[in-house]
């Protein structure tokens, strides 16, 4: 049995979700082997304490990921960022290197269930689009929804290979 507690760490705007061990004091991500390191009052804040879950109830550990989400939803608006845009045109924005694990949360948030394999994989086959910094990658044809954000994205990044990449769409 694991204790899963919405964890803050001094730097992050958000909390995780995380299973602190009894045992040994260390914290992991919920769902993940590898530990982050020993749980520090000094810089761990526990926000939320979400109680104990039987390690093989994989059934509750994605009701309590799909009910996190719901208690920190992702963050949904356009700004000069990376992110995820999704086909009815609502941009998650997210640092570059958090593509994944934002694909994640936002999957359980839109969704309300845990993805079946990999979250990036099932948003790019609904149709999502992944932002970086000057592309985009799609593995679906835009929809108007999309474009148009797009097309509002390179206006407020006045990024002028986006722009002319979304020129190439409007065409």
């Amino acid at each position: 049995m694991g204790h899963v507690y919405a964890i803050k760490l001094q730097s992050w705007t958000v909390p995780s979700l995380m299973e602190l061990s009894e045992r040994t004091g260390w914290l992991h991500y919920l769902g993940m082997p590898q530990n982050i390191g020993p749980y520090n009052p000094e810089y761990h804040e526990i926000v939320l304490d979400y109680g104990e879950v039987e390690w093989n109830d994989i059934d509750a550990y994605e009701a309590l990921e799909v009910r996190y989400a719901h208690d920190y939803p992702p963050e949904i608006g356009l700004r000069d960022s990376e992110g995820w845009l999704a086909p009815d045109g609502k941009f998650f924005p997210c640092r570059s290197w958090e593509h994944d694990s934002t694909a994640f949360h936002v999957y359980r948030y839109v969704y309300d269930k845990a993805p079946s394999s990999s979250a990036v994989s099932e948003m790019e086959q609904r149709g999502w689009v992944r932002i970086y910094a000057n592309v985009f990658r799609n593995k679906k044809e835009l929809t108007q929804a999309q474009l148009d954000t797009l097309w509002d994205l390179a206006q407020i990044t006045e990024n002028e290979q986006l722009k002319t990449i979304i020129g190439w769409q409007f065409d």
